[in-house]
């Protein structure tokens, strides 16, 4: 018996970010396939099968609303258990992730409940930058895209973003770069995600979320603020595909001088 897709609706800061991935998932299914209508969840299990992006809530299967880590599906509920864990069914962008949940003790999915599925958002962008006119000689575009500050560590509530305390020094760029900035959608009015920015940029200068991944696989040089982020990544996000990073030097550049100099050494 086929059931009825329901994609559950992102809210607040992450709405249009889960309108956008969903919309890109159900553009493959039939249209008796799939509602976003919230009276579907009143039907019977054995008719429905509930798809969210949201960790801890409820739904059958869950894939991340973001393609970075961040130790996001190892979060614990109120019970001390894994919250992926209820879950019929995971979703992870690529084997890293899924090796790794895989090999935790408290990760209780059987390896065929976790599937490698990429990321959708990646057929957006592709399309959008096989659009993207070609490249003139200039002074190169900078986009820096933080990821939120909001989630806080420690006693002394430290955020590991590079938002703000990196505003001063990527303003000082501006004298010989065209610079432009995309915060994340907690941290703006405009709560859409970042997509023409992102294309239109030579080289991105981000912390620990999606955009690193999302610039990767658009080839994309990125350059990390490591004097701001570094420690404090692995210290409060120890183990995660972020941490791992750092710990075996996978980055394009590392920002570390107080200083652009290099960048103009890259863009030349």
């Amino acid at each position: 018996m086929q059931k009825l897709i329901y994609f559950r609706k992102g809210q607040g800061n992450y709405r249009a970010v889960a309108d956008q991935i969903n919309g890109t998932i159900n553009t493959h299914l039939s249209k008796t396939a799939w509602t976003k209508t919230s009276l579907a969840r009143h039907l019977p299990s054995r008719f429905l099968l509930t798809f969210g992006l949201f960790n801890g809530s409820r739904q059958h299967v869950l894939m991340s609303h973001g393609v970075a880590d961040k130790n996001y599906l190892n979060r614990l509920g109120p019970d001390g258990d894994l919250l992926v864990n209820k879950l019929e069914h995971l979703f992870v962008p690529g084997p890293w992730l899924r090796d790794k949940l895989l090999a935790d003790k408290d990760f209780h999915l059987s390896p065929d409940q976790v599937s490698c599925v990429g990321w959708p958002r990646l057929d957006v962008l592709v399309k959008q930058q096989e659009l993207r006119p070609p490249i003139v000689s200039g002074r190169p575009k900078l986009l820096w895209a933080p990821t939120h500050d909001w989630r806080k560590w420690g006693d002394q509530q430290i955020s590991t973003s590079s938002y703000p305390d990196f505003a001063a020094d990527f303003e000082a760029l501006g004298d010989d770069y065209v610079t432009d900035v995309s915060l994340h959608p907690r941290n703006r009015s405009s709560k859409h995600p970042t997509s023409q920015q992102l294309i239109d940029a030579d080289i991105v200068i981000s912390d620990f979320g999606t955009m690193v991944y999302e610039a990767w696989a658009l080839n994309k040089p990125v350059i990390f603020p490591a004097w701001l982020i570094k420690e404090k990544i692995q210290e409060f996000i120890p183990g995660s595909a972020e941490a791992h990073i750092f710990e075996n030097q996978i980055i394009t550049f590392v920002y570390t001088w107080q200083s652009h100099h290099f960048i103009r050494c890259l863009a030349s």
